[in-house]
């Protein structure tokens, strides 16, 4: 079976009760996190300045008692996630710091020992030509090349959606063709593949993607994923099948999921990015829902992986 992990949101912040949580990641046959290096911000209770520390100050302040934890329950970190957004249009201090924190967050991904960080497009697209736009993005993750040589580890880009006076619109990467020429391009610049793709099936439905086309289109490109239900109209990342489109059908086409991801081979993990479905459900029911999502990630494997 695939292995399945997930984003848990009560275990962002710095007073949370991890171990609780991996307990019952535990007990539930859960293999593990979609660790978010976003959490280290100052909503969580760190420090404003956080990526200010040096990475070796990082792990011995705050990763290096978590990353014991995690092998004590035998829990292994399948994908990181760098802080976003990743570059804002006309601030230029503010983008050399974003740029260190996705520095930073390939050497912690390496240290949590995963292979993977999912690192977001810039999707400036209100601000900035198609032409200009791509030509920000290849500036960006080329400064990111070495660092992801040096530490061994795959930099994923997202297909993303973007929002204006109410509308969504898909944004950077939304487009299958355009992720792969992205990430082709990037790893002919690296002389080596550095580069991969996170497919966001909330992202997908959201914009109106058929998902088994995008993901045959991507092809082995794929090296993670981020699976969550949503409405038409908001980012919800909560649980799959808890949104229904007309009548008794779900909203978001898994099948199709299904499907693409059978026709291309996957064999990464099935990664749920519902955290908002830990806040939503009342905490005593948390240990139940932990075995939702297992039982689901089971059947996604099933159909995954069938002959």
């Amino acid at each position: 079976m695939l292995k399945i992990s997930l984003l848990n949101a009560k275990i962002n912040k710095i007073d949370s009760d991890r171990e609780k949580y991996f307990q019952m990641y535990k007990e539930a046959g859960i293999d593990g996190l979609d660790y978010s290096i976003n959490k280290f911000t100052e909503k969580n209770g760190y420090a404003p300045n956080f990526f200010a520390m040096s990475t070796d100050e990082i792990i011995e302040k705050h990763l290096a008692k978590e990353k014991e934890e995690l092998d004590r329950y035998g829990l292994e970190v399948c994908q990181t996630h760098a802080p976003f957004p990743t570059w804002r249009y006309g601030d230029e201090e503010g983008n050399k710091l974003r740029l260190t924190e996705a520095k930073k967050s390939i050497e912690l991904t390496a240290y949590l020992g995963s292979k993977y960080v999912i690192v977001h497009p810039i999707t400036e697209s209100f601000a900035l030509a198609p032409d200009e736009l791509r030509k920000q993005n290849l500036e960006f993750y080329s400064a990111l090349i070495e660092t992801a040589k040096r530490c061994g580890v795959t930099i994923c880009l997202e297909n993303m959606w973007i929002s204006r006076n109410g509308n969504i619109f898909e944004c950077t990467c939304a487009d299958a063709y355009e992720a792969c020429d992205y990430i082709d391009t990037l790893n002919q610049m690296a002389g080596e593949e550095c580069f991969g793709f996170c497919y966001d099936v909330g992202h997908a439905t959201l914009c109106g993607k058929y998902m088994k086309n995008q993901l045959i289109a991507l092809g082995s490109r794929i090296k993670a994923l981020h699976i969550h239900d949503v409405s038409k109209m908001a980012d919800l990342h909560t649980l799959p099948y808890s949104q229904m489109g007309n009548g008794a059908t779900p909203l978001t086409d898994y099948r199709s999921m299904l499907l693409g991801l059978h026709a291309i081979g996957y064999r990464g993990a099935i990664n749920f990015e519902a955290h908002n479905a830990f806040e939503v459900f009342p905490e005593d029911t948390h240990g139940a829902l932990l075995k939702l999502f297992h039982a689901i990630g089971a059947y996604f494997s099933d159909e995954i992986t069938a002959e």
